[in-house]
């Protein structure tokens, strides 16, 4: 599947559409009821745009706390140690106008590294996405 090959950022937005529309997909559950792989990487790109577009506080003001709670464990097991920390950092101080504009400031001076882990977990786990995109 040449999507996920692709080094362009069009691309990991596509890839998430189409993960999206995966017939397994719950929104119902904290996880969407997808592998944690695919999970992380829907749910990372999704704060990554918000913070971008609107600022940190936007999207841990609208993430259910259970939601923010799957994604910290998930990020524990797949992403590098300093996303994970920010988005603990998020979680917890959302209300914090200050450390939100840390945290805006993070993002975007690490848009491309953030990026660039959002494509090594989708070539890492490909075995698990490649079923969930042929299926949707």
């Amino acid at each position: 599947m040449q999507l996920l090959a692709s080094s362009e950022f069009d691309a990991l937005v596509e890839l998430q559409g189409i993960l999206l529309s995966w017939p397994g997909i719950d929104a119902r559950k904290p996880d969407y009821g997808a592998p944690p792989s695919a999970f992380a990487f829907i749910e990372a790109l999704t704060w990554f745009s918000q913070t971008i577009r609107s600022g940190a506080w936007t999207y841990f003001e609208a993430v259910p706390l259970e939601k923010q709670t799957a994604m910290l464990g998930a990020l524990r097991v797949l992403a590098p140690p300093e996303v994970t920390q920010m988005y603990k950092l998020g979680m917890e101080h959302w209300r914090d106008a200050d450390t939100m504009k840390k945290l805006d400031c993070w993002v975007m001076d690490n848009e491309s590294t953030c990026n660039a882990w959002l494509r090594a977990l989708v070539q890492l786990h490909k075995n698990e996405l490649i079923p969930m995109c042929e299926a949707s």
